[in-house]
């Protein structure tokens, strides 16, 4: 309706100019203006209904929900929470007899509605075996209810260069990932259709962008979304939703640095002689240590109830949305965590915070493996004042304290957003969006250049994930913990001698 509203405001806009300078159309002007003002009001009442409007959630009664990848991480807790809301359950697991399947009878509060299932997602013949057993079971069992949603959670990966591993490794990540999606949901729709249910698939945030070393699943995430947004448009007609959860980085199976060390050792092993001679031990050693370093990305992606919550929304939600982004705040931000890994590389390192009395400034010293080299500074970088004391400081306490040293790089991380339409909000609302994130960079970057010039040194601005896309709503992406990820080429910048 949205979509509709806009693309006749902009035809009858253009009617109304033609009509304007025609002295014979004069009559049609009226007309135009009275249908583009019912098509803006139309427009400003869906944008503010689909925000505000309650939120009505469908009985679980009667209601059995199908998962995929119930042995550990979102699925796991999936079946469980539905359990607890009344949903009968069927979860399949790898293995009946796996501590994740063993636990999903003992934890739930209904055990009598919980069924799991050994099923392979990539076996057809184990996939038809699910099916004869859900469809008999509904029919003597239970009491008359029906398959109103599946879940497609299974999922796997393969780590390391596109050029590295077998040809089986990345055909596994799509059978799994795609095809098994594909297989599970074709094989249990007539169910689906018949209850006018729900296909809930889990892909991912990286299934919109591509990243390095995980290029295989990224593609295959690609190619969920694709799946799913040709699906609902399908099965449209006979009242079925369907919808996709696109997380971001949350500690599950797949995420555990123990698993994802083992998968890059097994990618690289799977290797030809000559491409591994090409690539050398160095580069195997760099992408190890990129695992290890970057843990405290899965490490802040705990709560995965946030996932959770969003699945379970687009399975019960009378009006559920088309596709749920859920990602894990970072309180603790980029800049904090830039700043302690920097000092454990024995940088001193001046880290501006808007107060020193916050948990954050706290935290900084105490985390500080040097802590006589970490200095924090209150600055507001609106502030010219504030910029230039900064800049007073910094410059007479390298040259009588810091026992030579000079000022090597400038990071311009600060930054906030406004989650609003554009036509939303004051001026003064994105007008500070631009004094922080902007001119706010600009004003540091002028007033300390003299002193990164005299060290031939460096300045880098963080980018946001997507510098050349415009994305809905919000442009924010600081608070993702995905951010974390930027570490690794601003330390690089950092120390080498080409960035």
């Amino acid at each position: 309706m949205v979509s509709f509203a806009v693309q006749f405001t902009l035809v009858f806009a253009m009617l109304s100019i033609i009509a304007y300078y025609c002295t014979s159309m004069r009559n049609i002007l009226t007309i135009c203006d009275n249908i583009l003002l019912i098509l803006f009001t139309t427009y400003l009442f869906t944008i503010l209904w689909r925000k505000f409007k309650p939120k009505i959630m469908l009985s679980s009664m009667g209601k059995a929900v199908l998962i995929t990848g119930c042995d550990t991480g979102f699925g796991h807790r999936l079946a469980v929470r539905l359990n607890q809301r009344g949903f009968r359950v069927y979860a399949t697991v790898i293995s009946e007899s796996s501590d994740g399947a063993i636990g999903l009878t003992s934890k739930v509060p209904y055990p009598d509605k919980m069924h799991v299932l050994a099923m392979d997602v990539t076996s057809e013949e184990q996939v038809q075996k699910a099916v004869e057993h859900v469809k008999l079971h509904l029919n003597e069992k239970s009491q008359g209810d029906q398959l109103w949603a599946i879940v497609n959670n299974a999922g796997t990966a393969c780590i390391g260069p596109m050029e590295w591993g077998s040809v089986e490794s990345y055909e596994r990540v799509f059978a799994v990932n795609m095809f098994g999606v594909v297989r599970v949901t074709r094989a249990f729709l007539p169910l689906i259709r018949a209850s006018r249910g729900r296909v809930v698939n889990v892909a991912s945030m990286l299934g919109r962008f591509s990243v390095c070393y995980i290029g295989w699943y990224c593609m295959s995430k690609h190619a969920v979304i694709a799946f799913s947004d040709t699906l609902r448009r399908e099965m449209r007609s006979f009242g079925v939703r369907v919808a996709t959860i696109e997380p971001s980085f949350f500690r599950t199976g797949i995420t555990q640095q123990d698993n994802s060390l083992r998968g890059l050792l097994r990618t690289w092993s799977q290797t030809p002689t000559d491409i591994q001679q090409a690539y050398g031990n160095n580069y195997l050693d760099g992408l190890k240590e990129n695992i290890l370093q970057n843990d405290d990305v899965w490490r802040s992606g705990d709560n995965i109830n946030i996932v959770v919550n969003d699945i379970i929304d687009g399975i019960q939600n009378a009006e559920p949305k088309v596709r749920y982004t859920p990602v894990q705040g970072c309180d603790s931000g980029f800049g904090h965590r830039l700043a302690v890994r920097l000092n454990e590389r024995g940088f001193r390192v001046y880290a501006t915070v808007v107060s020193e009395s916050s948990a954050g400034a706290i935290e900084l010293t105490t985390n500080a493996r040097f802590s006589d080299k970490m200095h924090i500074l209150a600055m507001d970088v609106t502030r010219d004042n504030h910029v230039q004391r900064a800049y007073k400081y910094i410059k007479l306490h390298l040259k009588e304290k810091c026992h030579g040293d000079y000022l090597w790089a400038l990071v311009n991380n600060a930054g906030i957003c406004n989650e609003c339409p554009i036509e939303w909000g004051t001026e003064e609302m994105y007008e500070q969006v631009f004094a922080v994130n902007m001119f706010g960079v600009i004003r540091v970057t002028r007033a300390f250049l003299p002193l990164i010039r005299a060290s031939q040194g460096r300045v880098s601005p963080r980018p946001a994930y997507f510098p050349k896309t415009a994305m809905t709503a919000c442009l924010d992406i600081q608070y993702h913990p995905m951010g974390l990820m930027d570490m690794r080429p601003i330390i690089h910048d950092t120390f080498t001698t080409r960035p």
